[in-house]
């Protein structure tokens, strides 16, 4: 196994570990149960994301990279917007990056 990601909180490191899953590539969040305990233990205690097989690393990189460009892209889209989403034509109000019925990503 190999850490791939280091995450500020539980809800990050889940979102990367189920994007790289959903592109092929097996992943498990380690370190999640010890958010309550960050301060008495060492600084190292965040949730991470670790791959199954370590010579997917630079494959998930490159995908992690790609999901934060998204993000940060994401962040400049009109938020009062609805949009469709791509893969079952559901209206989605504009806050939203992901859509409720089926889970499919707001697409650019």
């Amino acid at each position: 196994m190999k850490r791939v990601f280091q995450a500020s909180d539980f809800y990050s490191a889940q979102l990367i570990k189920a994007y790289l899953n959903d592109n092929g590539i097996e992943a498990t969040v380690n370190g999640e149960l010890l958010m309550g305990a960050i301060g008495e233990i060492p600084a190292d205690s965040y949730p991470s994301v670790w791959l199954l097989d370590a010579e997917e690393y630079d494959q998930a990189k490159k995908l992690i990279s790609q999901y934060e460009q998204n993000l940060a892209e994401m962040a400049n889209v009109n938020k009062d917007v609805q949009w469709l989403c791509a893969e079952c034509g559901e209206s989605i109000e504009g806050q939203f990056s992901q859509c409720w019925k089926c889970g499919g990503p707001r697409v650019p």
